[in-house]
């Protein structure tokens, strides 16, 4: 309790001195995937006398005003990302070039760099030639950081691939790099001109297979015959091929599909450990990124080709995962994570179920359960008997808490789409500790681990946790 007063109090002096923006509040219309406001909530008598206010009170919203609201609203006021992409298609072409020219110096972690992604989509959806042309000529380039850039190549890309896939492939091979090229990536600090901007694009790895595995996903599911003969053959230190088929396998729709092409793919045999990482620190401002190497590693592949089979099929997917999870395919620890870490993201109540009934799948299991649904911590708590597991899970889903993954910051349909709400994380996992009936010493250990992680982001979790001033 006394931990919840001290955040509390924080977060008071924080709203009073203007340092946490809680206003404009985003209705519930923009939390339920862009519905109407007054188009939801029970039915209610109408007075038919009064029918044409009413009408007026349930105007739709005009998506222009809406979008610069969530510009400026903090990660807690966050709709899902699929409601800002449902308010950009409502957009005239001056309202998308007006809020293009709005979003541009958002930071990447933010709502603004949401609005950002969904504005430059649709632009590409619309007219694909006109926005690449635009990214490679226009004058208002200079209002973009190093993460921007990223965002709004991989974004038209990505907009293009939904329209047709297969032009939108042909259009990035044009900038891929040279599977056998030589020298130094350029950081997007060093860019100076124009020239240095195209060099950088050209170069930099971190956009293109983000939306080379984009482009794959839309590309199974128009053809999954057609995109699986586009992937590419060799296996090269650009990690092409595996960017291209981490995105066939999250894109595949149907369940005989996905059992034809995980078969077809061989367990895994074809893809290739790399350990190469880009240059994409964003500095000590910059956005937090936990394992940030932009190259698909191996296990990333079975993880998603495991967890494409789970979905249309419960258990296949964990099975075929611990068979191609063997041999040396993959670090095998780190599979596991990755893969329990999806699956219990996606699918809760099949996860309580595995932690009740599967002996092997446990304790990777837990953690991954804990940082994905804190808010039903308890309920996994009950169904592991031994305290130590407990701990050592606990332990797990706090570690690297308050960092985002690399696809957070490219945000689409079918991903996690994750902002960095550090508050409501740090509350979240204060929670996870409260459930989970530690001795003290325990409990003390897991609440100093989670001021530490926060600390950085949350200046009130250092005294919270008890934890020296920086400068001691």
């Amino acid at each position: 309790m006394k931990r919840r007063l001290l955040i509390a109090g924080a977060f008071l002096v924080a709203v009073a001195a203007g340092l946490i923006n809680v206003r404009p509040a985003l209705d519930s219309g923009d939390r339920e995937q862009g519905r109407s406001q007054g188009s939801g909530g029970l039915a209610r008598p109408v007075d038919r006398s009064s029918a044409k206010s009413g009408r007026e009170r349930a105007a739709p919203v005009d998506p222009a005003r809406r979008l610069r609201q969530i510009i400026m609203a903090g990660p807690a006021e966050a709709p899902r990302f699929a409601a800002v992409e449902k308010l950009v298609t409502r957009l005239s072409e001056a309202e998308l070039a007006a809020l293009r020219a709005e979003s541009a110096q958002a930071r990447a972690d933010s709502l603004g760099g949401w609005v950002r992604c969904a504005v430059h989509a649709e632009l590409a959806r619309r007219d694909p030639e006109t926005a690449l042309e635009w990214l490679t000529s226009s004058l208002d380039l200079s209002d973009y950081d190093g993460w921007g850039y990223r965002q709004i190549w991989f974004s038209t890309f990505r907009g293009w691939a939904e329209r047709d896939p297969v032009a939108a492939l042909a259009g990035l091979g044009k900038y891929a790099s040279s599977c056998n090229r030589t020298g130094r990536v350029m950081l997007p600090s060093e860019i100076g001109d124009h020239d240095d901007y195209i060099h950088f694009i050209s170069r930099d790895d971190t956009w293109r297979l983000q939306a080379a595995a984009e482009i794959f996903a839309q590309h199974a599911r128009v053809d999954p015959e057609v995109a699986w003969a586009a992937v590419p053959e060799e296996v090269n230190i650009t990690g092409q091929r595996d960017a291209a088929l981490e995105g066939f396998f999250r894109g595949l729709q149907g369940g005989d599909d996905v059992r034809v092409f995980v078969a077809r793919w061989g367990v895994g045999l074809h893809a290739v450990e790399l350990f190469l990482e880009s240059a994409i620190a964003g500095g000590a401002m910059g956005p937090r990124i936990s394992n940030p190497g932009a190259r698909p590693r191996r296990e990333t592949i079975t993880v998603q080709a495991a967890l494409s089979l789970e979905a249309v099929q419960p258990g296949a997917g964990r099975e075929w995962f611990r068979g191609a999870d063997s041999g040396g395919i993959t670090v095998e620890q780190r599979a596991q994570a990755a893969f329990f870490d999806g699956f219990a993201r996606g699918s809760p109540e099949r996860a309580l179920a595995v932690l009740e009934d599967d002996t092997l799948a446990g304790s990777t299991l837990l953690g991954a359960f804990l940082r994905h649904h804190p808010d039903r911590a308890a309920e996994a708590f009950a169904l592991v008997d031994d305290p130590n597991e407990r701990y050592e899970e606990t332990l797990s889903a706090i570690s690297n808490a308050a960092f985002l993954r690399l696809e957070d910051l490219f945000p689409a349909p079918g991903r996690s789409n994750r902002l960095p709400d550090w508050h409501q994380r740090y509350e979240d996992l204060l929670l996870v500790v409260d459930a989970g009936g530690f001795d003290p010493e325990q409990e003390a250990n897991l609440v100093r681990l989670v001021s530490e992680q926060f600390a950085p982001v949350i200046p009130e979790a250092r005294t919270a946790g008890g934890l020296p001033n920086e400068r001691e």
